[in-house]
């Protein structure tokens, strides 16, 4: 069972809403207006993006929407929020579906869960919201990650370098996406003052090589999956 606070790699987080911020006053509302509705209060909300930064911790963080994923009836809400004028205005809430949100697996196991108005509100680790970023990686996020840094000292690259060991399949999906991701693991890895390194060698070759020998299916598909971790070469540029 989630509780209130959760710890990841010594990293202690409390899952709490803040009212004092604009994002913590509207998630506030948001699950009051659900608590009204017969078939929204027993639907439970994930909350993820930057907002949870700004309305658990109260960092410097200004996030303009509030990111929420339902666990039922996601048109339905997406419709309720319209119509409560909650879809527009800083900040404003966004209803997406789950696929939005790609942190690490098993990361509810590291989430927190708190009740507001009656509604179950799950938040994940902060490891799992900056990280569930990877896939983007704009200015914004790294002014997430610096406030983060200030508070807590954390993520560390050895918290980088755990969470990639730990998942090998992020790199899942389009070439193109990949090639954008490994860039991006690859700027953070600097910016954590990691210094350089080829994402393909240290992470994604040797997941692929042990998924290989793991299906016992001889050194044709080893290979391959050698050739599915060569990108190419990359131009990945410092953050300025």
């Amino acid at each position: 069972m989630l509780e209130q606070v959760s710890v990841w790699r010594g990293w202690k987080w409390e899952a709490r809403i803040d009212d004092k911020t604009p994002s913590g006053r509207l998630l506030l509302r948001l699950t009051k207006l659900m608590s009204l509705e017969a078939d929204l209060r027993e639907t439970g909300i994930v909350v993820f993006g930057s907002a949870p930064l700004e309305f658990c911790a109260m960092l410097g963080v200004r996030s303009a929407d509030i990111d929420v994923t339902p666990n039922q009836f996601l048109e339905h809400l997406r419709n309720r929020v319209k119509e409560w004028g909650l879809a527009s205005g800083d900040p404003y809430v966004q209803v997406l579906p789950p696929t939005v949100f790609r942190p690490g697996k098993n990361y509810l196991v590291r989430a927190s869960l708190i009740k507001s108005n009656g509604i179950d509100v799950i938040i994940p680790h902060p490891i799992d919201i900056v990280f569930g970023k990877l896939h983007r990686m704009d200015t914004k996020d790294y002014t997430a990650i610096n406030e983060l840094l200030n508070a807590f000292q954390r993520p560390t690259i050895r918290d980088l370098d755990a969470y990639m060991v730990d998942n090998p399949d992020i790199f899942e999906g389009l070439p193109e996406s990949a090639e954008k991701l490994a860039g991006n693991v690859e700027t953070l890895w600097s910016y954590l003052g990691g210094g350089s390194v080829d994402v393909r060698e240290k992470f994604i070759k040797p997941a692929l090589e042990q998924q290989a020998a793991a299906w016992e299916e001889g050194s044709g598909n080893l290979s391959k999956a050698r050739d599915l971790g060569d990108f190419g070469k990359r131009d990945v540029r410092p953050l300025e």
